[in-house]
């Protein structure tokens, strides 16, 4: 298994937001993939100081 993280600016939405990818191989090639996009909120909606994937 592998993991990718990044923050990457989407054009269609002034909202930044961040990407969360997983990657499973099989004989050296990708087998399966999962992925989630999801919105960063500003710091004064979010619920923890973490905020979402540590951004």
């Amino acid at each position: 298994m592998a993991t990718t993280l990044s923050r990457t600016p989407i054009t269609t939405s002034s909202t930044p937001k961040v990407g969360f990818d997983i990657f499973r191989f099989e004989n050296g090639k990708i087998a399966e993939h999962w992925d989630t996009i999801e919105s960063i909120l500003p710091e004064d909606k979010r619920l923890n100081v973490n905020g979402k994937f540590g951004f």
